[in-house]
Parts: structure tokens; sequence; C-alpha cells
């Protein structure tokens, strides 16, 4: 699956996953734990469509992956964000049994977490900054068998 590649690449990634030469983020799919300390990724699958042919599904798969990237700071979500558009910007090559034939940055958006704090609170402790990816990739077609 896509999500499991990509999440793969960035724990791979020697500035985003690297624990002795970069942020040493943890990634996740769908969740952080509710506990997780700043620094890490959270990847969700906004959209994913098999190709056809005439002939059925073709094998190719296209579709957005969002990288929510959190750090303690507004500076270290963005560093770390930039390091995850760093690792997917532009690539093209087999990791994790997925060939993923192109990958490229969509767009970027900053926001605070918790949701806006009320007047007069402390500011939030995680900052995060999404990133959405298009991605291309092919997969094995999915066939039902049919009965003889």
């Amino acid at each position: 699956m896509i999500l499991h590649a990509i999440r793969s690449m960035l724990i791979a990634d020697t500035f985003v996953g690297g624990s002795t030469t970069g942020w040493g983020a943890s990634i996740y799919t769908a969740q952080a734990p509710q506990d997780q300390a700043a620094p890490y990724v959270v990847l969700h699958l906004i959209s994913s469509s098999e190709g056809h042919s005439h002939d059925g599904p073709n094998g190719f798969v296209r579709g957005r992956v969002q990288a929510d990237a959190y750090g303690g700071t507004v500076e270290q979500a963005h560093a770390l964000a930039r390091a995850v558009h760093n690792a997917l910007d532009g690539f093209k090559g087999k990791h994790a049994e997925t060939t993923l034939d192109i990958a490229y940055i969509e767009q970027d958006r900053t926001y605070d977490l918790p949701t806006p704090t009320p007047r007069g609170a402390e500011l939030p402790d995680v900052f995060g900054v999404a990133t959405d990816f298009r991605f291309a990739h092919q997969q094995q077609p999915v066939t039902t068998p049919v009965p003889a």
C-alpha cells in the first residue's frame, strides 16, 4: 500500500527519520498516539483511484497523500515539513515493494494544534504544517475470478 511505502521512505530518510543525523521523527499513518512528543509526522491517504483501460484496471494508481509534520515550535514544524518535502518531492523508484512513478508537492498549509487557543490562553505546545503530495504508482490489478 502506498502509505506504508511512503512511511518506510521517511523512516529511512537521513533527515526525517534518522536519529543520529536528522530529526529522528516518528512516522505514523492515520494518527499519532495522544501523548506523542514532537517531532513526528502523520500520513493520511486523501484520495486514490485506479486507472482503467477498456479491459478493466490497468495497475496504475493516482492519488494524494497529506503529510502532517509536527514540531514543538512553528520553526521546528516548518523545518520538519521541509525535510519531508525534500524526501518525497520528485521521487521516482521502488521502495517497500511499491514502484512509485512520481511524487510531487501540491501545497503546504500551516496551523496551530490543538485548534485555535482561547483568548488569554497559552500558545499550544505543538505546531503543524500539512503538505499535500500527488503520487502515481503501480500495483497489481485486483481481479475477481469468473465462476466456471
